[in-house]
């Protein structure tokens, strides 16, 4: 998209320069883009000095990461909670009344990731020997054998155009 070039006298953001723009009132938004309701630029784009965009937000707010890093530490979406936040989720999704998703994640591409997820006792990506974290617990074992008594939850898949389903055995079923 095309970049903006203007400033004046300094009523604007400055072209050349760090700066930083303090909050006066709490219950007001410190910044506040506005785009015409037919625009077609992004509202942000973060660039390295070559133009290469890294990050945008585009006019339709869609959030755009370019990763083009080789390390294997690099994350596309990245959360460090301090020692004592709190966090209800890190990911939300709420859709209103005529809202429609297919996907919470969706993985588009013939060279897709390895794991849907990965746990690990470290920051690595699920390395080492599983271990009990809070979220995941190693040394479950069924109360019985799995029958039709036990009721069981399934969380939906799409793979290809086949629906496949992840069994979730509730913690009743389990020792």
């Amino acid at each position: 998209m095309a970049e903006g070039k203007v400033t004046y006298e300094g009523l604007a953001v400055p072209l050349y320069g760090e700066s930083e723009i303090q909050q006066q009132t709490l219950a007001t938004d410190v910044l506040t883009l506005t785009g015409a309701a037919s625009m077609s630029g992004d509202f942000i784009v973060m660039q390295n000095s070559t133009g290469a965009e890294l990050v945008v937000v585009g006019c339709n707010g869609t959030l755009d990461f370019a990763i083009g890093s080789t390390t294997s530490t690099n994350y596309g979406i990245g959360f460090t909670l301090g020692a004592s936040a709190v966090a209800d989720a890190l990911i939300k999704y709420s859709a209103g009344i005529t809202g429609a998703t297919g996907s919470v994640l969706q993985v588009s591409t013939t060279n897709g990731p390895t794991y849907l997820l990965s746990i690990g006792t470290s920051a690595g990506a699920g390395v080492g020997a599983a271990a009990n974290n809070g979220f995941f617990t190693a040394s479950k074992s069924y109360i019985s054998a799995p029958s039709t008594v036990i009721p069981m939850g399934a969380i939906k898949i799409l793979a290809g155009s086949k629906a496949y389903y992840i069994l979730c055995i509730p913690d009743t079923g389990m020792a």
